[in-house]
């Protein structure tokens, strides 16, 4: 099955009551202009700056992996990869730390896991390392599988029945730095918020480029009715920024815990295709109607379940699979996420 949307195609309209807007008194949340919204989206955002300030120690690694060429670490929920614009934790300098690598810190990392996002990442230990796992990423020779649980019941799919979200994403003129679904809509706001940064002699701070082909393969495992939840399996076969995120959010399911594509997040909602048309393509070329999302949730049910921020968010890198950069081997690891 391929859940797509196609520019060239006459696609068919689908219900687009997403998941978590409406309340008891079906009232939209869905809005800038709500005050309940804007304060909600501000707690979490300061809830989310604090969750970031943890601390963790290189004895706190929790090391898969390691040889003198490679080291693969199970990466916890909250904790940045790679060292960012402030004094915070990273997985490389604690991994740095343990095992005193001289190489260059910009030349160990191979790909990223978003902060909020847990699981399997691999680091280079020497330059011919770290090139081979770079050569391996471009070929998309490497193997990575994600898992994550999803706000509603996926209904569209049935267990096991493998599916392709294929959206095409770009950068969130609207929602720096976030990404969304690329639309022709989108795609000339776009242009004109670039026109309108050369008027004022700004250029240098956006650079328009064109919308990125990004595809998710992926399976239903498990429905959690006492959640009105879905457990899938995901797997990106392109590797763009938050892309499992927003592909999950633009179909109506965001993914738990999400802090910018679910509640109250800073992105833009459902991915940015709240007016798009999708089509299901099964094998067969027969098109059949999406009903995205779970019309019958409440977003209040939501938040006295699950509180953004105050747990992991509910995606996590359970596969990866390489080569070993310098005995060609195989390798493979799998770890069970916490949630």
């Amino acid at each position: 099955m391929k859940l797509v949307w196609d520019k060239k195609s006459d696609g068919i309209t689908v219900s687009l009551q997403p998941y978590f807007v409406t309340t008891k008194k079906n009232k939209s949340y869905d809005t800038d202009d709500d005050p309940v919204w804007r304060l909600e989206r501000q707690l979490r955002k300061a809830q989310h700056e604090r969750k970031a300030s943890v601390k963790l120690t290189a004895e706190d690694l929790d090391v898969v992996y390691c040889d003198e060429h490679i080291v693969v670490v199970n990466k916890p929920s909250g904790v940045l990869t790679v060292p960012g614009l402030h004094d915070r934790s990273s997985i490389l300098t604690l991994a740095r730390e343990k095992y005193q690598d001289t190489i260059l810190p910009d030349k160990q990392i191979v790909h990223r896991l978003d902060m909020d996002t847990s699981g399997l990442v691999v680091f280079g230990r020497t330059e011919e390392a770290s090139k081979s796992l770079h050569q391996q990423f471009r070929d998309r020779s490497v193997h990575k599988e994600y898992e994550c649980i999803v706000m509603g019941l996926v209904q569209a799919v049935s267990p096991s029945e493998e599916f392709l979200i294929d959206l095409p994403l770009q950068r969130d003129h609207a929602h720096p730095p976030f990404r969304r679904v690329s639309t022709p809509d989108s795609e000339a706001a776009a242009r004109n918020v670039l026109e309108e940064l050369h008027r004022r002699d700004m250029k240098k701070h956006w650079k328009l480029k064109n919308p990125q082909q990004s595809q998710s393969r992926g399976r239903v495992l498990e429905y959690l009715t006492d959640l009105d939840a879905t457990r899938i399996r995901l797997e990106p076969i392109t590797g763009r920024t938050h892309q499992l995120r927003v592909h999950c959010a633009a179909l109506g399911y965001p993914i738990i815990g999400d802090p910018t594509y679910s509640l109250f997040g800073e992105g833009a909602p459902f991915g940015g295709i709240e007016d798009l048309e999708a089509v299901i393509r099964r094998d067969d070329a027969k098109d059949e109607t999406l009903c995205r999302g779970a019309s019958d949730c409440l977003q209040e049910e939501w938040i006295k379940k699950h509180k953004p921020n105050e747990s992991p968010m509910c995606l996590h890198a359970a596969l990866l699979e390489i080569d070993h950069p310098t005995t060609g081997k195989r390798l493979k690891w799998e770890i069970p996420p916490t949630f």
